[in-house]
């Protein structure tokens, strides 16, 4: 089991925990997200970066290599086999998402239509689209455009941090301020109070 922190990640084997941090060759202390791929490969998203462990040694990919920003949220696998990087901060300038092919990185940001370049969350749904929680409100990409909801649709808040869709196709999200569930066609949200 592999546990990300804000002083590096710590790996538990059942019996005793292995620590490794950027002096170890991570690409950044503060973890955000873990990624295994199907050959056992993982992939760390960090403040400095996103690192590619092979159980040996780390490969580091930054704003130097293409990455949008050093700040990597969030990550995630397509059926294609590419990865895809949420990245971006609230008060650090850059982010948006990236996506990586193994070779070239190609970045979207709020210029191509994104909420805002702060993405904490990667979701592709049942029918191929992607959605992009943000600081901003979620955006839908089929691969063309971007589609965005913020509150004033109905999204509770404008801060998307998880996304998910249930059986029955409806996709759920959790913000600041609240979770919301989207049809395709009427929003609802939950918060402490009341649904809504």
């Amino acid at each position: 089991m592999w546990f990300g922190t804000q002083t590096g990640v710590s790996c538990y084997d059942g019996k005793e925990f292995a620590n490794l941090c950027a002096k170890d060759g991570l690409a950044g202390n503060w973890v955000f997200d873990i990624h295994v791929d199907p050959d056992g490969v993982i992939w760390f998203g960090t403040n400095g970066g996103v690192s590619r462990y092979d159980g040996v040694e780390f490969v580091n990919f930054t704003t130097k290599n293409g990455l949008a920003s050093d700040v990597v949220k969030t990550i995630h696998r397509a059926p294609d086999g590419s990865l895809w990087f949420g990245t971006g901060w609230w008060n650090i300038p850059g982010g948006g998402v990236s996506r990586y092919d193994g070779v070239d990185f190609v970045n979207f940001d709020a210029e191509d239509g994104l909420a805002d370049n702060g993405v904490y969350a990667i979701y592709q749904a049942v029918d191929g689209t992607f959605w992009f929680g943000t600081l901003g409100g979620v955006s839908q990409y089929d691969g063309q455009t971007f589609t965005t909801f913020t509150e004033e649709d109905g999204l509770a808040h404008n801060s998307v941090m998880t996304i998910y869709q249930a059986s029955d196709g409806a996709l759920w999200f959790g913000t600041l301020g609240g979770v919301s569930r989207y049809d395709g066609v009427i929003w609802t949200w939950l918060d402490t109070r009341r649904i809504r």
